[in-house]
């Protein structure tokens, strides 16, 4: 087991080196220095600041971070800043479509001064945006993601019970594991490496691969499966990538969620490949889902928590919300380099107060 280990860590310290000169967890720090000036300080310029200095030194961004520089940028009606994050964000893959799911960006008077600046960029940009994509990858983890959404539930007249877990159990153990042999050779599949998830994405790319709604609509008539729609809809206006949560949680349910040792999730978020609000929420579900509220209670207390899905949910919140000592959230998420609570509680109420949306990730993870 040790040499497992050991190779498990070298080969991603080999491919974490060779694939990124910058680290990201300075970019992480500075995004957490940005949040803390705009919503703790209400030094927005100097945030402003902030985010253009970290932007800058990073090829790859994560796009929800361009959005609220955007939408900043906008409260502070500075448009040479808007138009910069504008730039930033469509190189890795803003589109004009995800503005317009924010009614605040969408109403604002300086996105309809800009709106043919905006599009003549986002035009500019988007060839580099998909050159960037590992279409081989991202195939892969449609057909991960897809398989696994069809044989999760039971067949048609199966129902759930025993027959079910036999059926499923073994299927879900093997896509994890082609999972995790494609992060160990390519890195995390998520933004970095696959891009947005975007409903007709394979489309664009021309890759001759049915895109998330199409596979449903092959799928759900004529064959045993019994599946919805809701599975295959990708929620665009996250500004995320997060297919792998889905196989994730659904291997834990049987096999646990000692997916990884810590330092391989520190060595994917370094080279940029992993969120760490992702794998916090990942990592958190396990407190949260499916158990009564005092097991949920001595779980929080008792082990790792990091605090993910308080926010995002269209109410002010204090520390008390979080009902655990906040020093032991913010111990866990200081490993991770994901800004303390503090700042997510000014963020998420400032978002409140001025009725902007910032709910990135999945289940708002990112706020």
């Amino acid at each position: 087991m040790r040499f497992i280990y050991f190779i498990l860590v070298f080969t991603c310290l080999h491919y974490s080196a060779i694939a990124q000169q910058k680290n990201y967890k300075y970019y992480h720090l500075d995004i957490n220095k940005a949040e803390e000036q705009a919503f703790v300080m209400n030094d927005i310029k100097g945030a402003l600041v902030t985010y253009q200095n970290t932007f800058s030194k990073y090829d790859f961004v994560f796009v929800h971070d361009c959005m609220t520089a955007i939408e900043l940028a906008l409260y502070d009606s500075n448009a040479k800043a808007f138009l910069a994050f504008v730039d930033k964000g469509t190189e890795n893959g803003l589109m004009p479509r995800h503005m317009m799911y924010i009614p605040y960006i969408k109403k604002h008077p300086l996105f309809a001064k800009y709106d043919d600046s905006v599009a003549a960029i986002y035009k500019r940009n988007r060839p580099k945006y998909l050159a960037g994509i590992d279409t081989p990858a991202l195939k892969k983890m449609y057909s991960l993601y897809g398989y696994d959404q069809m044989e999760k539930n039971p067949m048609k007249g199966e129902g759930f019970g025993p027959e079910n877990g036999r059926r499923y159990k073994p299927q879900i153990e093997k896509t994890w594991g082609e999972l995790k042999k494609l992060i160990l050779e390519k890195g995390w599949p998520s933004d970095k490496l696959i891009g947005l998830e975007q409903t007709d994405i394979m489309k664009e790319l021309k890759t001759g691969t049915p895109d998330m709604m199409e596979l449903y609509e092959l799928y759900k008539e004529g064959y045993n499966y019994n599946i919805g729609a809701g599975q295959f809809t990708l929620e665009e206006y996250g500004l995320y990538s997060t297919l792998f949560f889905a196989v994730m949680v659904h291997y834990a349910t049987y096999f646990g969620f000692n997916f990884f040792p810590d330092e391989v999730y520190i060595q994917q978020i370094e080279a940029g490949y992993l969120h760490p609000k992702d794998i916090a929420y990942v990592l958190d579900f396990q407190i949260n889902w499916n158990v009564d509220s005092t097991t949920q209670a001595r779980r929080r207390n008792t082990m790792r928590y990091f605090g993910t899905g308080t926010t995002g949910r269209g109410h002010h919140i204090t520390s008390h919300t979080y009902r655990v000592p906040i020093e032991k959230i913010d111990s866990a998420r200081a490993k991770f380099y994901i800004k303390p609570v503090k700042t997510e509680i000014a963020k998420n109420n400032f978002a409140l107060r001025n009725k902007i949306f910032m709910g990135w990730g999945y289940g708002a993870c990112r706020l």
